[in-house]
């Protein structure tokens, strides 16, 4: 597991997986999964990676399908606010979908953590935008 201080808040445990994520760090977050996490991206249904995915196997392909669309060449997180165990990120993503022109967009993820365990991690984009960039990458040659 990725090293944390004793007893994390749920901030400083969130914004650790996603510094190290942002880093190419993937593994950090997949041992951070809860047993039986679930996972959803609400993508619509442009976005073969949207969906619900249950358990580390269900993480994992949400992951090979978003690598088989995209390249994410810059992730930052603009604001982490928690209540409980729940804690809402905003951040600005860019992106290179199917090794189209990078475009960027914004998105919120909503995560729920049981200890410093990742139960429950809802996404939402800037939808209008996301749509937009896979339209244009399907769009062009070799999409």
């Amino acid at each position: 597991m990725c090293s944390s201080p004793a007893d994390p808040t749920p901030v400083q445990r969130v914004t650790e997986l996603y510094d190290r994520y942002a880093a190419g760090d993937r593994d950090c977050v997949l041992d951070a999964l809860a047993e039986d996490v679930v996972w959803t991206s609400h993508g619509g249904e442009l976005l073969p990676w949207s969906g619900r995915h249950e358990g580390r196997a269900g993480v994992e392909a949400y992951f090979r399908q978003l690598d088989a669309e995209l390249k994410v060449t810059f992730y930052r997180c603009e604001r982490i606010i928690a209540q409980g165990g729940w804690v809402a990120v905003q951040a600005s993503v860019r992106t290179s979908f199917r090794g189209g022109p990078e475009q960027a967009f914004a998105k919120v993820d909503l995560l729920r953590l049981d200890g410093d365990r990742l139960a429950e991690f809802h996404e939402y984009y800037d939808s209008a935008s996301l749509t937009r960039c896979v339209l244009e990458a399907r769009a062009a040659p070799g999409g």
